[in-house]
């Protein structure tokens, strides 16, 4: 084993961290390098004595996620080591009847990229050793916390037991995030509801490699001819592999359907081929639940540990990276002292609305793909084999709505617009602006978008000293380096306003029309932003941008 990833032995009262994660999966590891750029010290405890590369499990990641990656120096190596896709095709028995052809991000990012989560969590650890203020403990089982207080307070800490080669040791941290799954300790113990239910169907996974001329492209079945009555999903991976996704009968023995050759059955039906190399296979039921909060005083719930959701539609790690994102920028904003820590219950806020319509979403796919009652399943049965017939029904067929960002318009920290197409809480297109994309230039804070010959322009200019005293990056549309290709022009017409302020993770906190300093003061006040003191005249017109100015980025992305 790589000794950088062998089991850290930490003694009974280790150094205090600033945050202590508790599961290493693509949620903990990615929260925890994103902590570390911002100069946080990071504790993960994982139960496991190592990490596990086998299973392709959620390999399935969407555009905006893999820009995300960017941010820890890992988009790139997705990009290229992962298998691109942006058609998925859907059958009724051998006839198609529905297309969807996804678009790519607006860097040019493939729409998804199959890359098995073994492997995107080899990347983050990477990414997250590679700051040095991250520190792994393998066989760490968490056994309890306690905390005093039910809000965010960054005064007070958080006291956490666990075991460890059979000693009981204890860890302080000013805050706690449970990364750690489906069956989170960190939720039961803190008496978090755990809302919703685990579907009686089971279904097969599958990895397996093997030789056959198949499009490089997601494709569902329903009443497969191989699987009759039943459905099967095919996800292409890297190489030669694939990824087969088997609706079982209720009745099935689960491990008699993982044996080689029931296995070997199934694909050479399906793939019209016997040969082929196994790699991974397992059966699950799959999780339509989510938790009734996702906070409780300085301490979260992320990832699986927050919402569970069935597989079709790749929003279960997608979802839990955003999660990741939308916290981190603002736990450093705290740690830093730059916001109050009121800040922190916009995130229960904003991520509960994003579980709960993802389960809603994933609900409608459920309730289509496996009907729960007898004039459910009559109703799915006619209209899959009306839509082979007529093309018109082809838009009522749910086989799964792909993974997207969520928007955070309606909630009452988010300000109230009508007008524009792009509105405060959406999330803003990643631009390709020269050699790096809108978020870069975000460097980790705000960025106030606007352009310089125009009346706004000139308020703005009026403003730079408390802009500068804010940390926000001035980013002016109309300059030489953007103008020719107006993208950022676009992006102010779409939203009908002269200036945009968007949050370090993307999102559009608000518009700005003509006060500057009331507005910018008004739009950060859910975030608890404070101006710097002040100290002396500023006449910068782009200011230092960043949380407390601690770089973006673990490694150069290419």
């Amino acid at each position: 084993m790589n000794m950088s990833l062998a089991s850290f032995n930490v003694p009974d009262r280790p150094a205090n961290p600033d945050v202590v994660i508790v599961g290493a999966g693509p949620v903990g590891l990615y929260a925890a390098a994103r902590l570390a750029q911002f100069g946080a010290s990071v504790l993960i405890l994982e139960r496991a004595s190592e990490p596990m590369r086998r299973g392709s499990k959620a390999l399935c990641v969407q555009s905006d996620v893999i820009d995300l990656l960017d941010n820890v120096g890992c988009g790139h190596p997705v990009r290229e080591a992962g298998c691109a896709w942006n058609l998925s095709r859907t059958y009724v028995r051998n006839t198609e009847v529905r297309t969807t052809r996804f678009d790519a991000g607006p860097t040019g990012t493939p729409a998804f990229v199959n890359l098995p989560q073994w492997q995107i969590e080899d990347l983050l650890r990477a990414a997250g050793e590679r700051t040095g203020r991250v520190r792994i403990v393998w066989g760490a089982e968490f056994d309890g916390l306690e905390q005093d207080a039910e809000d965010p307070d960054p005064d007070r800490k958080v006291d956490i037991r666990f075991q460890q080669d059979g000693a009981v040791r204890t860890v302080s941290t000013t805050f706690l995030l449970g990364c750690d799954g489906v069956r989170s300790n960190v939720r039961e113990t803190l008496g978090v509801e755990w809302l919703g239910r685990v579907h009686a169907d089971r279904f097969l996974i599958v990895d397996a490699e093997f030789d056959v001329d198949w499009p490089k492209e997601r494709r569902f079945w329903f009443d497969a001819p191989s699987n009759p009555g039943r459905q099967i999903v095919v996800h292409p991976q890297p190489g030669r592999m694939w990824r087969l996704d088997w609706q079982l009968p209720k009745d099935c023995d689960p491990k008699a359907e993982i044996a080689p050759h029931r296995i070997a059955d199934r694909i050479e039906t399906l793939a019209g081929t016997r040969e082929h190399r196994l790699e991974w296979a397992s059966t699950y039921r799959f999780h339509q639940r989510h938790a009734a909060r996702m906070r409780l005083g300085n301490v979260f719930l992320l990832g699986d540990a927050a919402h569970a959701l069935p597989p079709f539609g790749a929003r279960g790690m997608n979802s839990g990276l955003q999660d990741a994102e939308n916290l981190c920028w603002k736990l450093a904003a705290v740690l830093e002292g730059q916001a109050a820590a009121d800040i922190l219950t916009t995130f229960d806020r904003e991520r509960f609305k994003a579980a709960r319509e993802n389960v809603a979403i994933t609900g409608k796919t459920i309730r289509f793909m496996v009907p729960p009652t007898r004039l459910h399943h009559w109703y799915r049965n006619a209209l899959v084999r009306g839509a082979a017939r007529f093309p018109a029904l082809n838009g009522l067929i749910n086989s799964g709505k792909m993974s997207t960002p969520t928007s955070y318009r309606g909630l009452d920290t988010v300000q109230r617009r009508t007008r524009g197409n792009l509105r405060p809480g959406d999330i803003v297109p990643n631009l390709s602006l020269g050699s790096d994309a809108l978020r870069a230039h975000l460097a980790g804070g705000f960025g106030l978008i606007a352009a310089r010959q125009s009346p706004a322009g000139e308020r703005i200019e009026a403003a730079l000293p408390f802009i500068s005293r804010l940390g926000v990056t001035l980013i002016w549309a109309d300059d030489a380096e953007y103008a020719a290709s107006h993208k950022l022009t676009d992006l102010l017409r779409q939203a009908a306003a002269p200036a945009l302020l968007v949050r370090p993770d993307g999102y559009l906190a608000g518009v700005l029309i003509q006060d500057i300093r009331a507005e910018l003061t008004q739009l950060l006040k859910p975030y608890g932003i404070r101006p710097a003191p002040v100290s002396g005249p500023s006449d910068r017109t782009i200011p230092v941008a960043g949380i407390s100015g601690h770089p973006t980025s673990t490694g150069a992305t290419q």
